[in-house]
C-alpha cells in the first residue's frame, strides 16, 4: 500500500467532488507496543502536523495499539501530496508498527 500511496491519493483527489476545497487525509496505523505507538504519534505530529489519537489494545478491541492520524485541512496539489506521502513512508515503523490505510 505504501509503494503506491501517492498514486492512490492523487486518483482519489482527481475524482473527489470537493477536491478544490480544503480536505484532510485520515490514515490508520497499528503498533505492537505502547512505545512504538508513542514514537509514531510524535513523528506524525511533528511531520505534517497530524492530529493523532491512540487507542490501547483494550480500547480498540484489538491485538495492537491503534492510531488514527488526520492531516491538517488543505487544498492538495501533486507537490503537497508527494511531500505528505514522503512523511508517511519515512515514519518510524521499525518492525513494530504498520500503515493500515487511508481515506479522503
Amino acid at each position: 500500500m505504501l509503494s503506491d500511496l501517492d498514486a492512490w491519493v492523487k486518483r482519489g483527489l482527481a475524482t473527489h467532488s470537493h477536491a478544490a476545497q480544503p480536505l484532510s487525509i485520515r490514515c490508520t496505523f497499528g503498533a505492537a507496543s505502547q512505545s512504538a505507538a508513542e514514537r509514531l504519534k510524535a513523528w506524525l505530529e511533528e511531520h505534517g502536523g497530524h492530529r493523532v489519537s491512540v487507542e490501547s489494545p483494550q480500547e480498540a478491541d484489538s491485538d495492537d495499539w491503534e492510531l488514527t492520524a488526520d492531516s491538517p485541512l488543505r487544498v492538495w496539489s501533486d507537490v503537497t501530496v508527494d511531500e505528505w506521502v514522503g512523511w508517511i513512508r519515512q515514519a518510524p515503523f521499525g518492525g513494530e508498527a504498520s500503515f493500515r490505510g487511508c481515506s479522503l
